[in-house]
């Protein structure tokens, strides 16, 4: 059994295959290939740890500057990896994106003024178990600022910024997988630093491709993360984490079929090689 464990990794165990988390995070296969917006997100993210920082910000166009290097880079490095369907995209689409992004980071009432604490502050934290199992939850939260509630009081925001094409709809809004990602890293974060709950507060931040016309392209998007809802993620990935355990002990990891190939007709990488043949 591993010593830590991602949000990331937690749900390719839970809403993914079985066999291919085990390629991935425990075998470290490394056929994995990247993809366009893959990449979109990791130089946005990139570009905005610089401009939003405590020390040392960048300039506006500095962060641009820096988006279109590190894009360029990154798909020129993995263009050959990428989906037949990404493959096509044209540089300038995404350079425009990100700009519109940047452009309206501090449109954002939220962010506007916002001191900036942590940007992509590691977590490695004891999970919360009484069976013995010893194992660290990880994770990098993408920032942490300050801000006051509505009465004026300080509190602390945990946000999580996530690239999408127009937006999210009721569903992905309402989706509590996703959600747990935020309570989780609001337990840690506490846990570690000995917070008080209360005082932390949560969102999304959906960087937007493709807004609609007269939309602003950064939404924040504010998750309640009451201890209820925290305590229902944290006994959540400890059943996982059990089951996990228990399977690799049995050797009774499930191949998930239904993942092989998607609706656009990708497939798995590792579909009939030498790691996952068809039994």
């Amino acid at each position: 059994m591993k010593d830590r464990i991602s949000f990331s990794e937690w749900q390719s165990y839970r809403k993914g295959c079985q066999w291919r988390w085990k390629l991935d995070y425990l075998d470290k296969v490394g056929i994995q290939g990247s993809g366009i917006y893959l990449d979109f997100g990791k130089s946005v993210h990139g570009a905005l740890e610089k401009y939003k920082t405590r020390k040392d910000p960048v300039t506006l166009d500095a962060a641009k500057m820096l988006f279109t290097k590190l894009f360029t880079e990154m798909f020129e490095a993995n263009k050959a990896t990428y989906k037949v369907r990404e493959r096509e995209s044209k540089i300038d689409d995404f350079v425009t994106a990100a700009h519109r992004i940047l452009d309206d980071i501090d449109n954002c009432p939220e962010l506007k003024d916002c001191e900036v604490v942590y940007n992509e502050h590691e977590l490695v934290v004891p999970m919360d178990r009484s069976d013995g199992m010893t194992i660290n939850f990880k994770g990098f939260i993408d920032m942490v600022f300050k801000g006051k509630d509505g009465r004026g009081k300080p509190i602390l925001y945990i946000v999580d910024f996530k690239t999408c094409s127009w937006g999210w709809d009721g569903d992905k809004r309402q989706d509590r997988d996703m959600h747990a990602q935020l309570f989780l890293y609001k337990h840690f974060l506490c846990k570690k630093f000995n917070l008080d709950p209360k005082e932390v507060r949560t969102a999304f931040i959906l960087l937007k491709r493709r807004p609609a016309k007269g939309v602003c392209a950064v939404e924040f998007f504010p998750i309640s993360a009451g201890p209820v809802s925290v305590q229902r993620a944290l006994d959540s990935i400890n059943s996982d984490m059990t089951d996990m355990d228990e399977r690799l002990k049995t050797n009774t990891l499930q191949k998930n079929r239904k993942q092989c190939t998607n609706d656009y007709g990708d497939v798995c990488q590792y579909y009939k090689t030498k790691h996952c043949t068809e039994e």
